[in-house]
């Protein structure tokens, strides 16, 4: 009898462990990708950097690296704080291992051009700047495009280029529409909002 008691104990719970859901696997419907966290702390660093806490910034990407190491955008955004903060060879490290990983990503883009207008090619931006404000406005463009040679800056550089690219009047409407899109995209891009405002 007591043998066939311990049976009857047994057996409900041997049906509950093999219908119990696998905790390896299961999920609960609501649960947050971890690609979802790290473009969330991507734009929280985003946010951070332009209240110039770049402290601030820096913990959000470290945090959103130790989830995904090889992220392009996580990536990016750190180069462009680094830039920022003036470490222009932690900035150029981050940039070629991000052309390693995904050379051809909107963040890769992004950061070279912001550190090639860092420094590198600073002079030759601030040249073209100073003829859009001349009756050179058709060549400034010329230059402003071979300075840019994968298309036009979206992030903090977009409100500079189509500035430039306003100046010349063929270019005007075509600038304003850009710029548009840039603060539909980003609200929190500050310089493109007042640029497309004093356009």
């Amino acid at each position: 009898m007591v043998v066939a008691a311990l049976c009857c104990l047994i057996q409900p719970i041997a049906a509950d462990v093999a219908a119990a859901p696998n905790d390896s696997t299961a999920q609960p419907a609501h649960a947050v990708k971890p690609v979802d966290v790290v473009a969330q702390l991507v734009a929280s660093a985003r946010f951070w950097s332009r209240k110039q806490r770049d402290d601030l910034a820096i913990a959000q990407i470290q945090k959103a690296l130790r989830l995904a190491p090889d992220d392009p955008q996580a990536l990016g955004a750190l180069g462009l704080i680094e830039i920022h903060m003036n470490r222009m060879v932690e900035a150029a490290r981050l940039m070629s291992r991000l052309n390693v990983l995904s050379p051809n990503s909107d963040a890769a883009r992004e950061l070279d051009y912001a550190y090639r207008i860092a420094g590198p090619d600073k002079q030759a931006f601030a040249v073209i700047r100073r003829m859009s404000d001349t009756s050179q406005t058709a060549e400034a463009v010329r230059r402003l495009k071979a300075l840019f040679p994968k298309g036009p800056p979206q992030g903090d550089l977009a409100a500079d280029y189509f500035d430039v690219l306003a100046q010349n009047p063929p270019d005007r409407a075509e600038a304003i529409a850009a710029l548009r899109k840039v603060t539909t995209r980003d609200p929190e891009n500050l310089n493109a909002a007042l640029t497309l405002a004093s356009l």
